[in-house]
């Protein structure tokens, strides 16, 4: 059921000694998590990070804000959806035999980031694949869009000479 998004040589050019293997959820450092979120893949993981503006997520599981919140999506008939089937999350859907678990992952990623401060029916989850306007969908035109989050510096630690 993969077969339209496997990419055969995706790995090539890749070197393995600089791939980190994990296993369940990661703390990165201060207010920097991975969390183990399967359903667009079974192996999906959300990055959350604390920002000055909250807490954010950035994941696979969903194309746009709308669908962690679509009974407040302005995108035509996906409130109309959500409340026809009682759902309250739209999920992608490319990996059907993920359903229930993409689901259950995107409930988690919205109780642990925060609301959107300017649309507070939101949540702050940045889709890593986000849908923006285009002229060639007008109808599709997403709620809100992120585009992009700038928050804080990365600090590498000094290393000692004993290290």
């Amino acid at each position: 059921m993969q077969a339209a998004w496997f990419v055969a040589d995706g790995r090539e050019g890749v070197d393995p000694a600089r791939v980190v293997l994990t296993e369940g959820d990661l703390a990165l450092g201060d207010g920097v998590a991975l969390v183990r979120t399967p359903g667009h893949t079974s192996g999906n993981q959300t990055l959350f990070v604390a920002t000055e503006n909250g807490i954010w997520g950035c994941s696979e599981n969903a194309t746009s804000a709308d669908a962690y919140s679509p009974l407040d999506s302005r995108i035509p008939g996906l409130s109309r959806f959500a409340r026809t089937y009682d759902v309250d999350l739209v999920m992608n859907l490319n990996t059907p035999e993920y359903g229930a678990d993409q689901y259950t992952s995107m409930t988690l990623e919205r109780l642990v980031v925060d609301r959107v401060p300017h649309a507070p029916g939101f949540v702050q989850m940045f889709p890593s694949s986000e849908v923006t306007p285009s002229a060639l969908a007008p109808g599709l035109s997403p709620t809100l869009v992120f585009g992009s989050l700038s928050a804080g510096r990365v600090v590498t630690p000094q290393r000692s000479a004993a290290e």
